[in-house]
């Protein structure tokens, strides 16, 4: 996704959104050039148990990497995250979700590259992820991510 996509985010910051993310799946996006067939099934059978087991149903492209934040909500949600390859995209979404930032989808115009590091396993691959979906979710349900700690600091402000 091209940095050029930063003056039609930017406005929604001034509609009221914490956080903005970009979507290879609704209203507006373009493909440019597609992942190989087999990426994408694996894609989009990924993308349906990220929506499931984290309860984002809205979210119909939760793996696209073009997100912008306001000061605040990057500040809430990257003291909390703790996955750093591509379960990272989920992970910002659901906090900001539980964090109640305000977050807005919007589309874009993408282009697979050749050289992507995604893969069946390995570090990036879709194992990792799937297993990075599993501790998440495990975060979420045992209050390591402290989101009390947060509301409590903001009625303290």
């Amino acid at each position: 996704t091209s940095i050029t996509h930063l003056d039609t985010f930017l406005p929604a910051f001034d509609e009221g959104y914490d956080v903005v993310i970009g979507s290879r799946k609704i209203e507006g996006s373009f493909i440019q050039v597609h992942q190989p067939r087999h990426r994408e099934i694996m894609g989009e059978g990924g993308n349906w148990l990220i929506r499931i087991v984290l309860g984002l149903w809205s979210y119909p492209d939760t793996q696209c990497g073009f997100k912008m934040l306001s000061a605040e909500a990057a500040e809430a949600i990257a003291s909390r995250m703790v996955v750093d390859r591509f379960g990272f995209d989920f992970e910002l979404i659901v906090l900001a979700r539980v964090l109640k930032f305000k977050v807005k989808q919007l589309p874009v115009r993408w282009m697979n590259e050749e050289g992507s590091t995604v893969s069946l396993t390995g570090p990036n691959g879709f194992i990792q992820v799937l297993i990075d979906l599993f501790k998440t979710k495990w975060r979420l349900l045992t209050g390591k991510y402290n989101v009390r700690e947060y509301f409590k600091s903001k009625e303290s402000r």
